[in-house]
């Protein structure tokens, strides 16, 4: 089989482009994977702030104290406030 004289530069080139074509791959991966994180970590966040709204607005119902609502629960005042406009 005859080959030509570029042949060996052609299989370089395809191996480094499927080189780069797997590091690229992996470089999405770990985006993704990343991603996940950072909206898992996110979500766990806000579902802590809803439960300590939740408590904030018990809280109030049973006639507590602004500052020791804000105190237990650690929303800031602005939460407080919303929440008591919004009852």
């Amino acid at each position: 089989m005859e080959t030509t004289p570029y042949a060996d530069d052609f299989v370089s080139i395809a191996d480094a482009l499927r080189n780069e074509g797997i590091l690229i791959l992996l470089g999405m991966q770990q985006g993704v994977e990343k991603g996940m994180q950072q909206g898992i970590e996110q979500g766990i966040k806000q579902g802590i702030q809803q439960v300590m709204q939740q408590v904030a607005m018990s809280m109030l119902e049973e006639g507590m104290s602004d500052s020791m609502i804000l105190k237990i629960t650690n929303i800031n005042k602005e939460q407080l406030n919303k929440l008591k406009a919004n009852n």
